[in-house]
């Protein structure tokens, strides 16, 4: 197999703005562990968040009642109020744009997660397929921040 990176992802911490209504924001990723969250691949109805703010790094335990394995899921149900969620930036930057959702703790993202293109091999590649990953390596996507 081969795996060419592509580029990198990261995740907000978000919720929808009527979630947050009458609620004081997290000033702190410590300040979570109080809040409905709305987890991403979740055990148990808990996970841990990996945040980055610079050269800081905390791992955060935080709870929900929902969980998905599906990133496009737990967006939707961020967006829709029960909770707050680590979602990919890609899911969230119109309703951010539209101030549906909120940014929380805002200077702190999750660790990079990086994003390649998986391939059997490079033997006797198709030529159709090499164009597609050049042009997919050329592809300034909102899903991912260039290599």
């Amino acid at each position: 197999m081969v795996a060419a990176k592509l580029g990198t992802s990261v995740r907000y911490v978000v919720a929808a703005a009527d979630y947050m209504k009458g609620r004081k924001y997290p000033t702190e990723p410590d300040d979570l562990k109080a809040y409905e969250c709305v987890m991403f691949n979740a055990r148990n109805n808990e996970t841990d968040w990996d945040l980055v703010c610079g050269r800081k790094r905390v791992r955060v335990h935080v709870r929900g009642s929902i969980s998905s394995r599906d990133c496009q899921s737990v967006a939707a149900f961020v967006q829709r109020g029960h909770g707050i969620g680590l979602v990919e930036t890609a899911h969230v930057e119109e309703a951010l744009a539209r101030d549906s959702l909120v940014r929380l703790l805002p200077r702190w993202i999750s660790t990079e997660v990086p994003v390649f293109a998986v391939y059997p091999t490079r033997k006797f590649l198709p030529p159709r397929v090499n164009v597609f990953l050049a042009a997919l390596a050329a592809w300034k996507s909102s899903l991912w921040m260039s290599a």
